[in-house]
């Protein structure tokens, strides 16, 4: 067999290099006819003379070709070096951009956590209708804040291809009236008329991802209600293509503001439409919240689309594939269902004082009892030595970080398998949320985090247990 090493050791180094060796085959040709016709009969030196000029033509003509060909796939190579080295570049500034900005999205919830946590909590005291103002403004301004830093990383997980969807049961009637309740609680809400309509053909449970479904709608409505200064604000949610197609869920958003203007229509989706837009500038935002809505209804399979408005106002529609969810048993129509306000005994590990103190106040206002813990290890040993309903774990901590801390907790055994452990993080990308519960968590709370949230979160991780303690299975 060949040895590869001597093919490769016989490839030309250089241009130069090959034209010698091809010219030194040909000088070795020449000086072999030319012995041959000195010995041969006159026909025998003719048909000589014949092969050697056409050898010689050939390797003049290989030559060219072969010439050609090594340069052609000498760039080639070097070409697709370089844009090998583009592309891990590329991928490496990718990487270091994701990163920088969910570090930097941590670093700025964090504070956000105690502007708002504590914004909440003081609104829920006795305050004189200039100190509520005050306090509701400031609780505001933080949701603002918050939303521009949402909207920064959702830009980049969409261009980076790192959203992921759930896919669950979606009660659509009680997700509209949740959606509803939200919007009234918007700033200049309470100068309008909010008002849904679900049509009846509209099936009760639909397959899809709540939370991104409520995002976009979120975005909708709560445009609508910031450009339209008096009047109504109506969503409406039908069922297209039941009879035969492609069946889709459609919300339509109606305002009666002052509609797109017809010279932004081909931009208001684009990202930062806002900042290009004079009209649009008085108003907050980053400009980012319909680009976002797109690409994420894109990714469901749907679209967000501007429609025509007959008179004045804007309409928006977001359009997404229409799967019925399976029928609802018993067993998961009770799951949610609340265990009562009985006061619980909670375990919260967390480094930040400030946030421990909007944890503990928050928790305390809801009548439960809190024992704080500063990292991981301290929540493990806390958690061995006492007994726990329930478990919030920050994940970013010193000496141990949140996720170790719920494994060791999960080891335990006993109580420590199935008390509720719910991830308090400043992180708040879907990889996160997959590692919380990899790491045997059973919920996952974004900071920052308010009362009522965190009355949920109580509620959605303790009723499941409370229900199957309450009600063991045979076996």
């Amino acid at each position: 067999a060949t040895d590869p090493r001597s093919i490769r050791d016989w490839g030309p180094a250089s241009v130069q290099d090959l034209e010698r060796r091809i010219a030194a085959a040909s000088q070795i040709l020449r000086e072999v006819s030319l012995i041959l016709l000195r010995r041969e009969t006159a026909d025998e030196r003719r048909l000589i003379a014949l092969l050697r000029s056409t050898v010689l033509a050939s390797l003049g003509f290989f030559a060219i070709g072969a010439t050609g060909l090594w340069v052609f796939l000498r760039a080639r190579a070097k070409a697709l070096r370089a844009a090998e080295r583009a592309r891990a570049a590329a991928e490496a500034a990718d990487r270091a951009k994701s990163d920088f900005l969910a570090t930097m999205s941590h670093e700025i919830r964090t504070p956000l956590n105690a502007v708002i946590g504590l914004s909440n909590l003081l609104d829920n005291t006795d305050l004189t209708p200039r100190q509520r103002h005050l306090v509701q403004t400031m609780e505001a301004a933080g949701g603002q804040l918050l939303e521009i830093v949402n909207d920064v990383l959702d830009v980049s997980r969409l261009q980076a291809g790192r959203v992921t969807l759930a896919d669950g049961p979606v009660h659509v009637r009680s997700f509209v009236e949740r959606l509803v309740l939200i919007i009234n609680g918007l700033p200049n809400a309470a100068r309008l008329q909010i008002a849904s309509r679900v049509a009846p053909d509209v099936p009760a449970r639909v397959l899809g991802d709540d939370s991104r479904l409520m995002q976009i709608l979120t975005n909708l409505m709560g445009n609508a209600v910031k450009f339209t200064a008096s009047g109504r604000v109506d969503l409406e949610v039908s069922a297209e293509g039941m009879d035969g197609g492609a069946p889709r869920l459609v919300f339509v958003v109606a305002d009666t503001g002052p509609g797109v203007p017809e010279e932004l229509r081909g931009e208001i989706f684009e990202p930062f439409a806002q900042g290009r837009a004079e009209r649009l500038r008085p108003h907050a935002g980053s400009g980012l919240g319909l680009s976002i809505s797109r690409g994420l209804a894109r990714l469901m399979g749907g679209d967000v689309v501007l429609l025509r408005s007959t008179g004045r106002g804007a309409r928006f529609a977001l359009q997404v594939p229409l799967r019925e969810a399976p029928a609802e048993t018993t067993k998961a129509r009770n799951a949610g269902t609340s265990t009562g306000a009985r006061a619980l005994e909670v375990l919260v590990a967390e480094d930040t004082p400030t946030n421990q103190l909007v944890v503990r106040l928050m928790l305390e206002g809801l009548g439960h009892h809190v024992r704080i813990v500063g990292n991981g290890l301290e929540a493990v040993e806390a958690f061995g030595s006492g007994n726990f309903d329930l478990v919030f774990l920050d994940i970013q901590m010193p000496v141990m970080d949140g996720f170790e801390a719920a494994r060791r907790i999960r080891q335990m055994g006993g109580r420590g398998a199935d008390v509720p452990v719910v991830a308090l993080s400043a992180f708040t990308q879907s990889s996160d949320r997959e590692q919380a519960l990899a790491a045997g968590m059973s919920g996952f709370l974004p900071k920052p985090i308010r009362q009522r949230e965190l009355a949920a979160a109580i509620a959605g991780a303790v009723a499941p247990v409370d229900r199957d303690r309450r009600d063991p299975q045979p076996g």
